[in-house]
């Protein structure tokens, strides 16, 4: 009987051991992507620097997936995130990213200056896979204060 519960462990961990490394290799169990937002894009989302003042400026580089970046939608929009981490509600865009039509195979970076009117906290820059309805986004935080407090 203990030779048999001794077993019955060691196949356990093995088990588990095996389900834990096709796990790492696939992707995590979440399905967060390295964008910062839940997603099964394979596009990627920067943005730089990750804090800033309102009334800054930012530098957002998307790298399309293969299956490109939809243009339908006019390009990058902002959102402010959720304390949860989920977008809440979109506040600003950048039109036409992207000079191809409406799908966007090459990479980019845009610059944008962030409206003094912000209010602070972490906000998104999302663009939409064509293809995929979910957003994928990189995420920046608005620091209180005044950009004029620290110059």
């Amino acid at each position: 009987m203990s030779d048999e519960l001794s077993m019955n462990k060691s196949v356990m961990i093995i088990v588990s051991l095996v389900v834990f490394i096709t796990g790492l290799a696939f992707g995590n169990f979440a399905g967060s992507g390295a964008t910062g937002g839940a997603t099964t894009s394979e596009s990627i989302v920067t943005v730089e620097p990750y804090s800033v003042f309102a009334g800054e400026g930012i530098a957002i580089t998307v790298i399309p997936g293969p299956a490109g970046i939809d243009q339908e939608e006019a390009g990058v929009y902002f959102y402010k995130i959720r304390d949860d981490g989920t977008l809440a509600y979109r506040i600003a865009r950048i039109r036409n990213f992207c000079d191809y039509g409406r799908t966007c195979y090459e990479s980019g970076t845009v610059y944008y200056s962030i409206p003094t009117s912000w209010s602070p906290g972490k906000y998104g820059a999302t663009v939409k896979e064509r293809g995929n309805e979910e957003l994928t986004w990189g995420e920046f935080r608005i620091k209180a204060g005044d950009i004029t407090e620290w110059s």
